[in-house]
């Protein structure tokens, strides 16, 4: 009974301070494409995440996000746009710059001390353009926050918000809700 009582107890805690980052990231149309039906001239996509000015991020978070949101593409059923490394300058290649304007890892400690409540934010704006004439097509922001005051999970990290992240961009590009 008291290994049972102790289990319990362990498992509790492992609930208490484990968990996850939620759900896909909400995108917001700043610039919505002009025909709904645009998308279907592109067979390639070309991602490519920066930082707006004044703000820095270390470019192997740069290259990881990129990767998550080419990841995405991959997995994509019917797979209508793919991911190239190239430079977008041709013809079928969709340009999708990734601006990130927050990115906050927040503090873990104070998540898995449960004293003070302590957010992460990942935050940017999507242009997407065409690779051969660089017209502007559409452009959205995307978020994702993690809030602990609303959730268990002192000890998510900003590394479980970035697949999310990756999801709300490439929803928000293929135009899924």
């Amino acid at each position: 009974m008291k290994q049972t009582w102790r289990m319990l107890c362990g498992l509790g805690l492992v609930a208490l301070l484990s968990g996850c980052a939620g759900e896909m990231a909400a995108y917001d149309w700043k610039m919505p494409f002009k025909e709904p039906a645009v998308l279907e001239k592109y067979q390639w996509v070309l991602v490519n995440v920066q930082v707006r000015e004044g703000f820095s991020l270390p470019e192997p978070t740069r290259e990881r996000l990129a990767s998550r949101i080419n990841q995405y593409f991959r997995s994509m059923p019917g797979r209508k746009l793919i991911p190239v490394s190239l430079e977008g300058t041709g013809e079928g290649i969709l340009n999708a710059q990734v601006v990130i304007t927050r990115y906050d890892d927040g503090v873990l400690f104070a998540r898995s001390a449960f004293r003070e409540p302590d957010s992460m934010y990942i935050v940017g704006e999507v242009t997407l353009s065409d690779g051969q004439s660089k017209e502007r097509l559409a452009v959205f922001d995307v978020s994702q926050t993690y809030d602990r005051s609303r959730t268990f999970g002192g000890l998510t990290t900003i590394d479980e918000l970035e697949p999310q992240f990756a999801q709300g961009v490439v929803a928000g590009i293929t135009q899924q809700p």
